[in-house]
């Protein structure tokens, strides 16, 4: 990815849950079932199962962009936790 230009990053694993309640999905459907913390000053986080809301939250801090700097290529490599709902069962 380098090689054509793509940027590195690591993104979080707890993310602010207002990235969440900001599209709406932390009240839809998966919204029960995520795991909620507070941190030590009381903001709300939780465990990210996707990505989605942080790499816009990364793009929207980086604006205003210009078309040269489009496309826009960044990737993350890592591990990522398995938290499809269809395939828990007890």
């Amino acid at each position: 990815m380098e090689s054509v230009g793509g940027q590195r990053v690591l993104l979080p694993s707890l993310i602010p849950s207002r990235l969440w309640e900001a599209t709406g999905r932390l009240s839809g459907e998966a919204g029960p079932e995520l795991m909620k913390l507070s941190d030590r000053h009381g903001r709300q986080l939780l465990l990210g199962p996707t990505h989605e809301e942080s790499v816009t939250a990364l793009a929207a801090s980086m604006a205003p962009l210009s078309r040269r700097s489009m496309p826009l290529r960044i990737y993350q490599v890592g591990r990522s936790p398995d938290l499809n709902m269809r395939l828990i069962t007890y």
